[in-house]
């Protein structure tokens, strides 16, 4: 059997319960949170592996972009944003949604 502990909402006890599940049931746990994966300060796993993730950025074309600013509208993470006729990205705020395509 396969749980997966999954929500959209931080601070809503996914680390809590998935970990307690791993312990009580002595299972296998996978924490692939990639905002805050700190399941390991619960279990203090004697073997564990990191793997890096990638995130792909959008790339603002200027010669596409006409500023007009709906992206900075759309964008439900404020990563993007226009000063005059120029939209920039902060890419830490990026949550790669493909919103602005």
């Amino acid at each position: 059997m396969i749980v997966s502990v999954v929500s959209g909402k931080g601070g809503a006890g996914k680390t809590t319960i998935a970990t307690s599940f791993a312990h009580i049931f002595q299972a296998d746990y996978y924490d692939l949170d990639v905002d805050a994966p700190n399941g390991e300060y619960f279990l203090h796993p004697a073997n564990w592996t990191t793997r890096e993730v990638f995130q792909q950025q959008p790339q603002i074309d200027e010669s596409l972009c006409s500023a007009c600013g709906a992206c900075t509208k759309e964008c439900r993470f404020n990563a993007l944003y226009k000063i005059a006729d120029h939209v920039y990205l902060t890419e830490t705020l990026c949550h790669s949604c493909n919103l602005c395509r």
